[in-house]
């Protein structure tokens, strides 16, 4: 990788723009604000690129302080995310730096995720896939249940049934 840390290019992102394969730490260090990107890494067994979510590069999304490190931050939890590429289990971690419990729905809400639940939210809906529903919504007047459906295949289009079912109640 041009970073010098010796490591080989496996990780590439194609929700970015002439994005050239680099290692999997630059990589996250790249996306620290894009979370949502999809990581194609590079399976050599395979022979091709497998679609991941950043969680399984080692990467905890840190909410409260603008993707930096957190002093205190609460434990890691499973965390559904949904936005217009897909649905993304990932890992995410509340900042108690300055409040105790934290305000989970407010440091979401400031990070541009909208909690399912008002109360210990474990799913989020980015606002951009908000927006994107309701002109589609506006437009063709497209069901929740239907979009939500699209935004499935668009995490995996052979295998929609691995996909979290909870984010459609």
């Amino acid at each position: 990788c041009e970073c010098g840390s010796g490591k080989k290019r496996t990780t590439k992102c194609f929700d970015c723009l002439e994005y050239s394969a680099v290692c999997t730490d630059c990589f996250v260090r790249t996306h620290i604000n894009n979370p949502t990107h999809w990581a194609e890494v590079w399976d050599q067994n395979a022979g091709f690129f497998i679609r991941h979510d950043i969680s399984t590069l080692d990467h905890t999304i840190q909410l409260g302080h603008q993707g930096g490190k957190c002093d205190s931050p609460t434990p890691t939890r499973t965390f559904t995310i949904v936005d217009v590429n897909g649905v993304h289990t990932t890992k995410v971690a509340f900042c108690s730096c300055h409040e105790q419990p934290p305000n989970k729905v407010r440091q979401l809400m400031r990070a541009g995720l909208f909690p399912a639940t008002a109360k210990d939210p474990h799913t989020a809906f980015t606002i951009n896939m908000l927006k994107d529903f309701q002109l589609h919504n506006f437009e063709s007047k497209k069901a929740a249940y239907d979009y939500l459906g699209a935004i499935r295949r668009l995490t995996d289009n052979s295998f929609t049934a691995d996909i979290p079912v909870r984010i459609l109640l």
